[in-house]
């Protein structure tokens, strides 16, 4: 059987500076929250290219990313959706500051 296949947009690869200031808050929140956090590539499509399109700058998280995502049996555990949802407020709060 054969298919056709139109690629209509194809995405562009981001990169954000790890100097960037949201980037740097970001990891400042980490570190005051106690939390362990790297800065590392990932492959693959997300949203941040929209982000991109617009100027907007962006970044990703990978709170309970244990090797499910975007599959039938993706899941987070809820100390991890918690622990991320901490940050992120903690992020959101600051962010004023950043603008």
């Amino acid at each position: 059987r054969k298919f056709k296949l139109i690629v209509d947009d194809i995405q562009q690869p981001y990169e954000i500076a790890g100097d960037h200031p949201y980037v740097r808050k970001f990891m400042q929140v980490n570190r005051a929250l106690k939390s362990p956090a790297k800065l590392k590539g990932s492959e693959g499509a997300t949203v941040i290219t929209f982000f991109q399109k617009h100027g907007i700058p962006a970044f990703a998280t990978g709170w309970g990313a244990h090797g499910t995502l975007h599959t039938n049996d993706e899941y987070i555990y809820i100390k991890s959706l918690y622990h991320g949802t901490r940050i992120l407020e903690q992020f959101v709060r600051e962010f004023d500051a950043l603008a």
